[in-house]
């Protein structure tokens, strides 16, 4: 007689060859599910790494994985060579902005559920924002001053991985004072002189290039009068 698919689910078989017989277990498997932790990395101005975990029930037979591309004008599907997962596109366009899902295929060529959709824009940094300054009276010709930042408000660029620091100029043309790594977000001048104007700017670097800069001029008073 005649059964379904799903009537065969979880049954024993038994086949008979040459007086040897092998029993297996029939496992009918839905469809694959969603990949998950879908992340994507810059690695140069228009290459990226899409990375992703596996689907929770790792037995769904997975052949490989589709890649979906958007960005403003096109849309666009890559596929990995197995079930690998991670996938480098490369050719993309600085200073567009992209979206990227994962699907699972399996043996059967079935398509399954996609992933959440992860953005990134190949852009320089935006400005960084919150830009301060701190003065500390060190004697009576000398100030420390601290300038501060905070970085830049927009999530979708690539991370900051440094800042440069520029001091009495109003262009990152000029003489670089200062590379401020390891996520640090201040920088400190000791003995400077009274009476002086400090024009400070800081610009964000990323894997793309460098942003645009945040200026702030400070003025150091003059001793008083009064003091002794």
């Amino acid at each position: 007689s005649f059964v379904t698919i799903n009537q065969l689910n979880n049954k024993e078989i038994v086949c008979l060859s040459g007086g040897n017989t092998k029993a297996c277990t029939i496992m009918i498997l839905g469809l694959p599910s969603v990949p998950l932790n879908t992340s994507v990395t810059a690695i140069d101005p228009n290459t990226v790494v899409v990375s992703w975990s596996p689907p929770l029930n790792s037995s769904q037979c997975i052949d490989h994985y589709v890649v979906s591309i958007v960005n403003e004008n096109t849309m666009s599907n890559k596929n990995t060579s197995n079930s690998s997962t991670t996938l480098v596109i490369n050719q993309l366009i600085q200073g567009m902005n992209y979206s990227f899902s994962v699907t699972g295929v399996d043996r059967a060529e079935r398509t399954g559920e996609e992933s959440e959709t992860t953005r990134i824009t190949l852009d320089v940094p935006e400005s960084v924002i919150d830009l301060n300054f701190t003065l500390t009276d060190e004697s009576l010709n000398l100030i420390t001053l601290m300038i501060t930042w905070k970085s830049p408000s927009d999530t979708l660029t690539p991370p900051v991985i440094d800042y440069h620091v520029y001091h009495n100029i109003t262009s990152s043309d000029g003489s670089l004072v200062h590379n401020v790594t390891n996520n640090m977000t201040h920088i400190t001048f000791t003995n400077v002189s009274r009476g002086r104007q400090y024009i400070v700017n800081v610009t964000a670097e990323n894997i793309i290039g460098i942003g645009e800069e945040s200026l702030i001029t400070v003025s150091i008073p003059v001793l008083s009068s009064t003091s002794t």
